[in-house]
């Protein structure tokens, strides 16, 4: 009887092994997955941050060329005042 209750307390141990060792595998996988995924949405988090840089940065040349043509324009503004109010005078 020793042997066989030895015998069913090793089946178990085997039993408990095994179960150990699939949710040990599965918890891998899922590091993995994880871990990809992490991975795949910071390359999809660096190219849309990339993108927005390069439309701001248009954006930016954009405004700077309308401010160049507003102060262009204000001169040319006073430049005729100056010389309307001349002429008045």
């Amino acid at each position: 009887m020793n042997d066989h209750s030895s015998e069913i307390e090793s089946n178990k141990g085997v039993r408990w092994l095994a179960v150990f060792e699939q949710f040990a595998a599965g918890v891998l996988i899922a590091a993995a997955l994880g871990i990809a995924a992490v991975y795949n949405n910071t390359v999809q988090t660096n190219e849309a941050v990339d993108n927005l840089v390069e439309r701001f940065q248009r954006f930016e040349e954009r405004t700077d060329q309308r401010i160049t043509n507003v102060e262009s324009d204000v001169k040319k503004l006073q430049i005729e005042m100056a010389r309307h109010h001349k002429g008045e005078n």
